[in-house]
């Protein structure tokens, strides 16, 4: 016959929010390893004790606001001084949601004003069926050559692609397709310039974001194309 030995210790009890309450292993989620979590003055209100949702562990509110879709930041800004913290800074909301592994499916729209011509990005965000805009493009001056640019998701701004410009042979209105790491641009005339975009490794440890840069190669169309203009090109398998 075994012997069973009682013992009389209690574990502590903490309400929810305590700052010493611990989440056991199957309930507790993935620590977030990242120096943006409690930055500078967000770590100065953490530790005097400014949960970002009172009532619950950093961990889990962390989980619930970065959900929350971008049409909803601007007035979330204003709840609390942490709540700003971490709205007023999309390079920060969309790298914590990528270490969380947060993927949400846009759909870009590429659009323009029909009375005053003005171009514009809008993205319909297909899980809260929210839409909001992106950044405008930077528009070069009437002096520099048009450069290549990618949007990037995390930082929600438009980076500069290295590489010469586009070639001066492709004249607008010109119509843009791409397929696996090739961009083609057809202008006027339909001259085709081929862009191999390559992948650049970061620069240092501490650097995580990519950069690309860009070769291009014109393709001159015969003369009897010189009246044509391009509505529309598309990549297809033929």
């Amino acid at each position: 016959m075994q012997r069973v030995r009682i013992s009389s210790h209690q574990a502590p009890v903490h309400k929810l929010g305590d700052s010493q309450m611990t989440l056991s292993p199957k309930f507790k989620l993935a620590a977030i390893q990242s120096s943006l979590l409690h930055p500078c003055l967000d770590l100065e209100l953490y530790q005097k004790g400014k949960l970002l949702i009172p009532g619950l562990p950093d961990d889990i509110a962390l989980n619930c606001l970065l959900r929350v879709p971008v049409l909803r930041h601007p007035p979330c800004r204003v709840v609390c001084k942490r709540w700003y913290l971490l709205f007023s800074s999309k390079d920060r909301f969309f790298t914590l949601r990528k270490e969380l592994g947060f993927r949400v499916p846009w759909l870009f729209v590429f659009a323009f004003h029909k009375c005053t011509g003005k171009i514009q990005w809008q993205v319909l965000d297909l899980t809260h069926l929210s839409w909001h805009a992106l950044p405008p493009m930077p528009c070069k001056d009437k002096h520099e050559s048009t450069k290549l640019k990618v949007y990037d998701t995390d930082t929600d701004s438009w980076d500069p692609v290295q590489g010469p410009p586009l070639p001066a042979q492709i004249c607008k209105p010109f119509s843009v397709n791409c397929t696996d790491s090739r961009i083609f641009v057809v202008g006027r005339n339909l001259h085709v310039a081929v862009g191999d975009i390559s992948r650049l490794n970061p620069g240092s440890k501490s650097e995580k974001k990519w950069s690309f840069s860009v070769r291009w190669q014109v393709v001159d169309a015969p003369e009897a194309f010189s009246d044509l203009t391009p509505s529309s090109a598309q990549v297809l398998i033929a």
